[in-house]
């Protein structure tokens, strides 16, 4: 929208007669006397418009001016009835051993918020024990779980070798690869399994017993008879007691099921442990910021009780 178009808007609102003006390129060019006319209009809407303004800011400030006429002779009226109360109180003699007695009761209030606070704390530490007696047994339940999961672990590991052992020995393995099979083994639980002292140490015996049967065995096999003759020597070799009743495979499932039930029981049991133990630590802190919080408050009830003797 271009000027021409925005003033004739402006004077189609005013409501002119089109015989009262003409619009031109630059300029719009009145009549004698329409002018005059517009202005005396303009002045009389600015005129009733800053009227209106001036009205609406005296009744706000008017009515401001009463609210606060209010509450001042309310204010009055309260000081007036204090200071009759008073006048009629000064002299009674009941009044005056109010004021001397009233200090006292508070005191005796305060010593008996104290003792309520003294119970609570008293409350609040036996509940701390018991949580961290529960935290201690936790702990030890804890202990146990690890030591018996440890032992769950090394007799897998001892039926491991075992049927490894009993493989060897039917199918007659080279002497160079069970060496390489427990340097590996070896190598692996070493830096794998964070075993115990004792339970490395007997994992560490197993291997070894494990290599002395291999070399055994090699040193049997060393005379110059056929190879076919040999492995069928070796096939048939007697097994110590320890191993011999790994050989049934049906037996040695039904044991490793037996063990990975136990392991997975004692895995459950482990993780509820744990959970219990979180909750435990978590309601110690509760325990321990409330304890916090009515130490503070009964040590300020006791600067309060002191101030209140000094004061007496």
């Amino acid at each position: 929208m271009d000027g021409k178009q925005a003033c004739e808007l402006m004077i189609s609102a005013l409501e002119l007669d089109r015989n009262l003006f003409r619009v031109g390129q630059s300029k719009v060019f009145f009549r004698a006397g329409v002018l005059g006319h517009l202005e005396e209009e303009r002045d009389l809407k600015i005129t009733d418009t800053i009227i209106r303004f001036q009205s609406a800011a005296r009744g706000y400030l008017a009515r401001r001016a009463f609210l606060k006429k209010q509450q001042q002779l309310s204010a009055m009226r309260v000081m007036q009835r204090n200071c009759a109360a008073y006048l009629k109180l000064r002299n009674w003699q009941w009044w005056r051993l109010f004021t001397k007695v009233k200090p006292l009761l508070q005191v005796t209030r305060q010593d008996e918020e104290i003792q309520v606070r003294e119970v609570e704390l008293k409350n609040a530490k036996d509940n701390l024990s018991r949580v961290e007696q529960d935290y201690t047994d936790l702990d030890k339940k804890h202990v146990q779980v690890t030591h018996l999961s440890f032992l769950e672990l090394s007799g897998g590991l001892s039926i491991y070798l075992a049927l490894s052992l009993s493989l060897y020995l039917s199918l007659s393995l080279s002497p160079p690869l069970s060496l390489s099979l427990y340097l590996s083994l070896s190598l692996y639980l070493s830096l794998s399994l964070p075993l115990s002292p004792p339970l490395s140490t007997s994992l560490s015996h197993s291997l070894s017993l494990y290599l002395s049967l291999s070399l055994c065995v090699y040193n049997k096999s060393g005379n110059k008879a056929p190879a076919g003759r040999e492995t069928r020597t070796l096939t048939f070799l007697p097994l110590s007691p320890p191993f011999s009743p790994l050989l049934p495979g049906s037996k040695l499932m039904e044991e490793k099921a037996v063990l990975t039930d136990q392991l997975q029981a004692e895995a459950e049991l482990f993780a509820e442990a744990e959970e219990m133990r979180a909750r435990l630590v978590s309601r110690k802190q509760e325990l321990e910021e409330i304890l916090g919080e009515l130490e503070g408050r009964l040590e300020e009830e006791e600067e309060r009780g002191v101030q209140m003797t000094n004061e007496k």
